[in-house]
């Protein structure tokens, strides 16, 4: 009875053995078993960084079956993405990865509007209770674009032969991808451009500076464009340019000389002129003059001649000495037939009044000159001494006058006359 109890145990510790057993091989011929801590992630997570929108940016990951060799194959079912922008690239599911088989995962982030996609690799696999999930972070960029400020250039009036410079500022507004300019360029007659070296990469709030010259060569209006190409951007960016030109501006000078005639050495005379412009607006820059006792004033530089209008000027003749004097008053411009010039001529004179008289029959120590620019005085002494000879010359008279003359006499007392006769001078 004892050996038999013993017998019965054993058998029934070999059917439990047998059960266990069974069990497994069971499992093993159903399939392999697939187990979460067996299938192993390249990178717990993807993040695509900034894409511009319209372009896109991919990023690969292995999935990989880290069971030991003999171990349980595991077959992956079903791998997808989620979120706005991105797609996954896989070979055909389902796919059984052997012990140490790894498969390659592409996901893509292709973002449709700006701002930031969050979104979800999912990864499933025969056994797994739930799918693995990898995190994925990306943002996407407004498109880059070009903005010009101003919108358009107006020139105004430009004399021919002559320019003027205009700048228009290209902006990639911030927020915005990186652009490229490609090229800066301009159409119609009389305009160019100075730009930055092409090709020319804008960050987002980065700005450049282009400048348009317009130097007409013909008269009338005159119409262009700037346009600015970038890359990848079917739509260039144009300013429209205007502007005319203008005849060649003529300056004249009334009057175009200027005699003085006889000026007494000592005295000034003045006269006046103007300069006029024709055509388009002048713009006198300066002067310049010679010839003794000649200058020039009454007009201030740079000065802008409108058309049509004048500018004074007055010339002032100071003779240095006596005789004819020449000179000339040179005005330089952007005129076509600068420069101006007005000749000048003159001369000076000294006028002198030569008076002689008789001895007084009276013994005297001498004699005194008087004169009056009225007839009756009254009478200024010329001389400062007693004048001890029979004549005097007055070289302080100026031309264009009258003179009266009266000459008395002195003695050795100081004692002295009346006034002689009267003589009158009459100065050309």
């Amino acid at each position: 009875m004892r050996r038999t109890r013993d017998n019965l145990g054993m058998v029934i510790a070999l059917a439990l053995f047998a059960i266990s057993c069974g069990g497994g091989a069971g499992v093993t011929n159903k399939g392999p078993v697939t187990n979460n801590q067996n299938l192993v992630l390249g990178s717990p997570s993807l993040s695509f960084g900034n894409v511009n929108v319209g372009s896109s940016n991919s990023s690969t990951t292995t999935l990989t079956n880290s069971s030991a060799p003999g171990g349980a194959s595991i077959a992956v079912t079903e791998i997808a993405a989620s979120g706005a922008g991105y797609t996954v690239t896989t070979p055909a599911l389902p796919m059984t990865l052997t012990p140490g088989q790894s498969l390659t995962i592409t996901v893509t982030f292709a973002p449709k509007s700006a701002g930031t996609s969050n979104g979800t690799l999912s990864i499933s696999a025969a056994g797994l209770s739930q799918p693995i999930s990898v995190p994925l972070s990306g943002d996407g960029l407004a498109p880059g674009q070009v903005s010009a400020n101003p919108a358009s250039l107006a020139f105004g009036n430009v004399s021919i032969g002559s320019s003027k410079s205009d700048s228009v500022i290209l902006t990639n507004p911030s927020g915005g991808a990186s652009i490229t300019v490609t090229q800066i360029a301009v159409s119609g007659v009389g305009y160019s451009v100075t730009a930055p070296n092409l090709p020319l990469t804008l960050s987002a709030g980065q700005s450049a500076t282009a400048t348009v010259v317009f130097a007409p060569k013909n008269s009338g209006t005159l119409n262009g464009t700037l346009t600015v190409t970038v890359s990848g951007s079917s739509q260039s960016v144009t300013v429209p340019l205007t502007g005319a030109g203008l005849a060649p501006g003529q300056l004249s000078a009334n009057p175009s000389s200027i005699n003085f005639g006889s000026v007494d050495l000592g005295n000034s005379l003045q006269q006046s002129g103007s300069l006029t412009a024709a055509g388009t607006d002048v713009i006198v820059s300066s002067a310049s003059w010679n010839g003794a006792g000649f200058s020039l004033s009454g007009i201030t530089f740079p000065t802008t001649v409108k058309t049509g209008a004048s500018a004074p000027f007055t010339v002032t003749f100071s003779p240095q000495g006596t005789g004819n004097v020449t000179g000339q008053v040179s005005f330089l411009s952007n005129a076509t037939n600068s420069p101006i010039v007005v000749t000048l001529s003159g001369a000076g004179v000294q006028h002198t009044v030569s008076l002689s008289w008789s001895a007084s029959t009276s013994s005297v120590a001498g004699y005194n000159i008087y004169r009056s620019a009225t007839s009756g005085g009254p009478y200024a002494k010329l001389n400062s001494s007693l004048i001890l000879g029979l004549s005097f010359t007055d070289s302080s008279v100026q031309g264009g006058a009258t003179y009266f003359y009266a000459a008395t006499s002195v003695d050795s007392n100081n004692n002295e006359s009346a006034y002689s006769n009267i003589a009158t001078a009459v100065i050309p």
